[in-house]
């Protein structure tokens, strides 16, 4: 296999989206996002008032949250209790109650 083989398929081929077939991606993603923003205002769990705001973020095109910090950040805000010494990830307590409950056997 070449280098760049995809699974010993050969090198991918992909083609550049035309402007109508993005704009066609992004108008059914807005639907899909629709949807379920309705779902989530019907159900009570966010506001209608909310949902406009997330959905008007994503028709400009903005980032509605950042999944995964960067920088120095990052690890004081690392969810898998990975935090530097001196520093309390989410599964801190966990962990900490898990060891206690070792040591005490």
């Amino acid at each position: 296999a070449e280098s760049g083989d995809f699974k010993g398929m050969g090198k991918p081929e992909f083609k550049e989206l035309t402007d109508e077939e993005k704009a066609a991606m992004k108008a059914e993603r807005l639907s899909k996002l629709k949807e379920k923003l309705d779902e989530q205002v019907a159900a009570g769990a966010i506001t209608q008032e909310k949902a406009d705001e997330i959905y008007a973020k994503a028709e400009s095109g903005e980032k509605t949250f950042n999944a995964a910090p960067k920088g120095k950040d990052r690890m004081d805000k690392c969810p898998k209790g990975n935090a530097p010494a001196g520093k309390s990830g989410r599964t801190s307590g966990v962990r900490a109650k898990a060891d206690a409950k070792t040591t005490a056997l």
